[in-house]
């Protein structure tokens, strides 16, 4: 472990394309949703493909709408969120993350992942990457369910919870709006990725 963790008791992750790539689970509900869309394998591809690319040129605002102007599939706007917040699928950890979090433990460090978003969508992609499985004592905070980040909220609760100061605290993400979240609490941050 770095010797920069020593000062902290309390180590809070951000989740997506901080502990893993998003994309490994957003293209897998992307797969589904075109196979539920489609009655042959070569018209579910393009879907798949539209969807994907999409995505990665103009972002998810909007995406299934796009979809729907561009193909007029008979699956509504309901479904395909219904598919992409339970899609079931296997979500590799960052080694090194994977790596950080044992010792981090190891040490006796409280951690937590922070993270933004649809909570039933973010609990399944929690279960894909089987995180609480490898371990046990890791505590999954939902901020939709206090407050999104920016908000400091989540972070400071789960301060108290811990009984953890915010200058024994560090939160680690990928992103501005993390970056924003822990100026906002009072904490340290460090910018993150792979």
């Amino acid at each position: 472990m770095r010797q920069e963790w020593s000062k902290y008791k309390l180590v809070v992750f951000d989740l997506d394309n901080t502990l893993y790539r998003e994309t490994d689970y957003l293209f897998a509900a992307y797969r589904r949703i075109a196979e539920r869309c489609a009655a042959d394998p070569p018209t579910a591809e393009e879907y798949y493909s539209y969807l994907c690319t999409s995505f990665t040129r103009e972002g998810r605002t909007d995406l299934f709408q796009r979809f729907k102007d561009r193909y007029a599939v008979a699956l509504s706007i309901p479904q395909m969120l219904e598919i992409l917040r339970t899609t079931e699928c296997a979500l590799p950890i960052y080694p090194a993350k994977k790596d950080l979090i044992a010792q981090l433990l190891e040490k006796g460090k409280k951690v937590a992942i922070l993270t933004n978003g649809n909570s039933q969508q973010q609990r399944q992609k929690i279960a894909n990457l089987q995180i609480k499985e490898l371990f046990p004592q890791l505590t999954v905070v939902y901020a939709s369910e206090i407050e999104s980040k920016p908000s400091p909220r989540a972070l400071q609760q789960l301060m108290v919870q811990t009984g953890v100061r915010p200058e024994e605290t560090i939160f680690v993400g990928d992103g501005e709006t993390d970056c924003q979240t822990a100026a906002n609490a009072g904490v340290d941050f460090v910018y993150t990725t792979e």
